[in-house]
C-alpha cells in the first residue's frame, strides 16, 4: 500500500488563547515532563485523542463529530464527558460518538518560542481584569456548548488571577479603585466556576469557590445562593439557611432571588422531613429492641462474639 501523505502545517498560537487543539497546548506546556515545556528546535511525537483534539475556540463541536441522535437535539446539549461511546440509535444502527474515536498522530517541531504571557503577579489590575474577561467569555461559550470540563478550566484560570490584589495606600487611591474593579471581575468567574463544580457534584469545591468569591464581594447573591445549595447537599442545613437569608437581605426586592430561595428552601424542608422519618425509624427500632429484652437487658438470643 502506498505510504500515507505527510502534511506539514505551521501553527502559531499562544498557550491559553484557545485556538489550538487542547492536546497540542498540553504537549507544549509539558514537553518531556521536565516542567520546562517544549523549547525551540524540539521535536516531539504527540498522539491526541477524543475531546482533546478540539480547540476551545470555537467552542461548538463540529457537527460531523456529533452522534446522529444528538444532532437532532442540537450541539448545545452535548457533553463529551458524559456522552462518549453511546450506542443503539433510534434507526437501529450504531449511534457512534465520532468525537471519542478522533485520533491525531503528530510530529511536532518547534520553530520558535515567543515571550510568555505575564504572570498574575506581574500584571497590572487593568491587565488582570482584561485577561479575566477573555477567559470568562471563553468559559461561557464552552459551557453553552456543553463542554463543562473546559469551561470549568477557563473559569478556574480566570478566578486564579484575582488571588493577587494591589497593595492599597492613602497616597495612591488608584490601587483601591483597581482592586474594586478586580473584585467585580472576579465575582462571575467564581460563581460560574461553582456552577460547573456543582454540575459534577463537587459540592465541597463549589462551596470553596463561593467562599472565595464572597471574600472579595460579600454581597454577591449568586455566590450566596450557590454556596447555600452546596451546603444543603453537604448536609449543613443551618449554614445553608443562613446563606439563603443573606441572599434575600442583599436583594430583598428581587423576584428571581425570592424564587430561587423558595425552591432551595423547599428542597431543604424535604431533606429535613426525610431525616425526621429516618430518626423516627431509628427510635422505633430502639424501643422494639428494648421491648424484646424486657427491661432493656439483653435477650437470650443476643450474642457478643465472645465465648462464655
Amino acid at each position: 500500500a502506498p505510504a500515507a501523505a505527510v502534511v506539514e502545517e505551521c501553527v502559531e498560537f499562544n498557550v491559553g488563547d484557545g485556538t489550538a487543539m487542547e492536546g497540542l497546548e498540553t504537549a507544549a506546556l509539558l514537553g518531556s515532563g521536565d516542567g520546562n515545556g517544549l523549547q525551540m528546535g524540539d521535536v516531539a511525537l504527540v498522539t491526541i485523542r477524543g475531546e482533546y483534539t478540539l480547540p476551545d475556540i470555537p467552542a461548538e463541536i463540529p457537527e460531523e463529530l456529533l452522534p446522529k441522535r444528538l444532532k437532532i437535539i442540537g450541539a448545545s446539549t452535548f457533553s463529551p464527558l458524559s456522552e462518549c461511546n453511546r450506542n443503539s440509535g433510534d434507526d437501529g444502527q450504531d449511534d457512534v460518538d465520532h468525537l471519542a474515536k478522533e485520533v491525531f498522530h503528530l510530529q511536532v517541531r518547534v520553530a520558535s518560542v515567543g515571550a510568555a504571557r505575564k504572570g498574575k503577579i506581574a500584571m497590572s489590575a487593568v491587565e488582570r481584569v482584561a485577561w479575566g474577561a477573555e477567559l470568562q467569555a471563553m468559559g461561557t461559550a464552552l459551557f453553552r456548548a456543553g463542554r463543562l470540563r473546559r469551561a470549568e478550566a477557563k473559569y478556574a484560570a480566570g478566578a486564579d488571577l484575582f488571588t493577587v490584589m494591589s497593595a492599597e495606600s492613602e497616597l495612591d487611591p488608584s490601587a483601591a479603585e483597581g482592586n474594586r474593579a478586580a473584585a467585580a471581575a472576579a465575582a462571575p468567574l467564581y460563581t460560574n466556576l461553582a456552577l460547573c463544580m456543582s454540575r459534577r457534584g463537587a459540592w465541597l469545591e463549589a462551596e470553596a469557590a463561593c467562599t472565595d468569591c464572597l471574600d472579595l464581594a460579600p454581597a454577591e447573591v449568586k455566590a450566596l445562593l450557590r454556596r447555600g445549595a452546596a451546603r444543603l447537599e453537604l448536609g449543613r442545613w443551618e449554614e445553608a439557611e443562613a446563606d439563603f437569608t443573606k441572599a434575600i437581605a442583599a436583594e430583598p426586592r428581587s423576584g428571581t432571588v425570592m424564587a430561587d430561595v423558595k425552591r432551595e428552601r423547599a428542597k431543604l424542608a424535604a431533606r429535613r422531613r426525610e431525616q425526621d422519618a429516618l430518626d423516627m425509624q431509628t427510635v422505633g427500632g430502639m424501643f422494639d429492641r428494648m421491648h424484646e429484652g424486657g427491661d432493656g437487658s439483653r435477650g437470650d438470643n443476643d450474642v457478643d462474639g465472645c465465648a462464655a
